[in-house]
């Protein structure tokens, strides 16, 4: 039997460090004989258990026996969790999807989607400005990139009519994408808007 905790030790497991993935050799020889099982895994020491914020498993080969821990979170409720406390979205604690922990008109989802600080207000890394005849849209992306993130870049030529997803065409170069309107300035409709729209999967 190997018992990993020291006796008398403790662990939370809403602690950062259990938000990435880890893993620890357990042994290694030229040969191995046999398969090693795994055990009963405690409570934190606040009564938590490891199932509700990931899962530990034995990989074994003929020459090695490794412990990998694999973490539930997704890169969003990490992320939730290094900025607020919380794995999920928590309105109550301005942790949910839609707050503005800050203040500055961005809810914590464009935050994050746009890597910036939900508790320090400040500006979005979203420009337009004018090719041509062309509006274009500029922003940064999350790097690294976190592939359940949807950005959608959506038009409108009437406010009061609302917004549809926009058809022109992006470039993505590293973490900045720039989206080139395909209406043109001036023509029929007298007026032309833009925005970005973000969403997430619900898990």
């Amino acid at each position: 039997d190997l018992v990993f905790n020291a006796p008398g030790s403790t662990v939370s497991f809403t602690d950062a460090f259990w938000t990435q993935p880890r893993s620890w050799t357990v042994l290694t020889a030229a040969n191995k004989s046999g398969d090693f099982v795994l055990g009963s895994i405690g409570l934190d020491s606040a009564g938590r258990s490891l199932s509700a914020y990931g899962s530990i498993a034995l990989q074994q080969t003929a020459t090695s026996v490794t412990l990998a821990y694999t973490p539930a979170a997704s890169p969003l409720a990490a992320w939730r969790f290094q900025q607020f406390g919380v794995y999920i979205d928590t309105p109550e604690l301005l942790a949910g999807d839609t707050e503005d922990a800050d203040g500055d008109g961005l809810a914590n989802l464009l935050e994050y989607a746009l890597a910036t600080d939900p508790k320090s207000a400040g500006p979005a890394p979203v420009s337009i400005s004018r090719s041509g005849d062309f509006l274009v849209l500029t922003y940064v992306r999350r790097s690294p990139a976190d592939p359940a993130l949807v950005y959608t870049v959506q038009a409108s030529d009437d406010l009061a009519a609302g917004f549809s997803t926009a058809t022109g065409s992006t470039e993505t170069a590293g973490a900045t994408s720039t989206y080139t309107d395909n209406v043109a300035l001036g023509t029929v409709p007298a007026r032309r808007f833009l925005r970005l729209s973000v969403s997430y999967p619900t898990p």
